[in-house]
């Protein structure tokens, strides 16, 4: 797992609380953090056979790739999954520039 991100156990909490599928969401987060796609297998015109770069679909453009390759293989459970991985990262990483709760709250709001 990649240190700068939060902890899974973490994500699993919130999963709970949330009432997700916590084995699924655990695959999701594994996918994610760990073992990202090939390239070819969530973007479906490329041909390169390598794996995605680190923190893949982050940004507003990558994520919808990530999005319908999720769908495509895990369903709307897994989309759920990975909103939320994504949004517990969005927070850490914004704590971690220094933000308040209150402009965390914010700057997730305008997602």
């Amino acid at each position: 797992m990649v240190e700068s991100l939060p902890a899974w156990e973490t994500h699993t909490k919130v999963y709970k609380i949330l009432n997700l599928n916590i084995s699924l969401c655990q695959v999701i987060d594994h996918l994610v953090d760990v073992e990202l796609p090939k390239i070819k297998e969530v973007i479906m015109h490329e041909d390169k056979d390598e794996g995605l770069p680190i923190r893949f679909g982050f940004n507003k453009s990558e994520f919808l790739y990530m999005h319908h390759y999720i769908l495509r293989k895990y369903g709307l459970e897994g989309v759920r999954c990975l909103l939320i991985h994504f949004i517990l990262d969005y927070i850490k990483n914004n704590l971690a520039r220094g933000y308040t709760r209150e402009m965390v709250k914010d700057s997730i709001e305008t997602l």
